[in-house]
């Protein structure tokens, strides 16, 4: 029996962070510094969000987002407190990816290291989560295509929401559980977005993942960003 997979589920447990690796230094706790938001678009003024601040992101490929001027990460168990990084947008000519500036990395030698994020360290650990796909759609026909290539050819279209305040329809992908035939299997069990603009003629496509990436700055960091940075998404037209 096939089941909807829904685009957006509860959160319940601590943020997944991205691995991506560059070029490695080892940084010492006086040394961290909080950048302003640095991305490959638009930026616009402060959007003060449930999480924290966010920023307009403008991308080049004809859609826009908010996205957090910085959002909490995990540190080294050497460096006290909690640590945040700016969160960027790296590019290509097909894909955008949202991620965080750096990440920190306990060495062998017990050193806390500051990570960079690069383009070329995103795509050697993909599958990651807030990878950006565009593509045309000239019709639901298109959409669900897209969804056999992307996610296999047992998934269909499932539901398409009316469209939202900016013309977007969230549409769920229809899958099945895992005790089926390879060939007729439709397995998603984490959460991935799909998006429409039928005026726009355009789709989106990203993974979450199976928990939140970007988690608030403020105490205890019960607050995501996720879900607000997928809410504000349209195509610009």
């Amino acid at each position: 029996m096939k089941k909807v997979v829904m685009l957006f589920c509860a959160i319940n447990v601590m943020a997944l962070t991205l691995s991506a690796c560059g070029e490695i230094t080892n940084t010492k706790t006086e040394e961290v510094k909080v950048e302003d938001v640095k991305v490959e678009g638009v930026q616009e003024e402060i959007i003060v969000g449930e999480a924290g601040n966010m920023k307009k992101y403008t991308s080049e490929k004809g859609y826009s987002i908010n996205i957090p001027v910085e959002a909490w990460l995990t540190n080294c168990e050497n460096l006290p407190g909690s640590l945040t990084a700016p969160i960027i947008v790296l590019s290509d000519a097909k894909v955008d990816y949202i991620a965080r500036e750096y990440t920190y990395v306990q060495g062998v030698d017990g050193a806390c290291n500051q990570v960079a994020t690069t383009l070329e360290g995103l795509k050697k650990t993909e599958p990651v989560a807030w990878k950006i796909v565009i593509e045309k759609a000239e019709s639901e026909k298109d959409v669900e295509a897209f969804i056999k290539r992307e996610f296999g050819q047992a998934c269909e279209l499932g539901q398409v929401l009316e469209a939202n305040e900016n013309g977007i329809q969230d549409v769920d992908v229809l899958g099945t559980g895992p005790d089926v035939p390879e060939n007729e299997m439709c397995f998603i069990n984490w959460i991935t977005v799909v998006k429409y603009d039928p005026i726009a003629k355009k789709l989106a496509k990203w993974d979450i993942g199976q928990d939140a990436n970007f988690w608030g700055t403020g105490t205890g960091h019960n607050e995501v960003f996720d879900f607000e940075m997928a809410k504000s998404f349209k195509f610009e037209k």
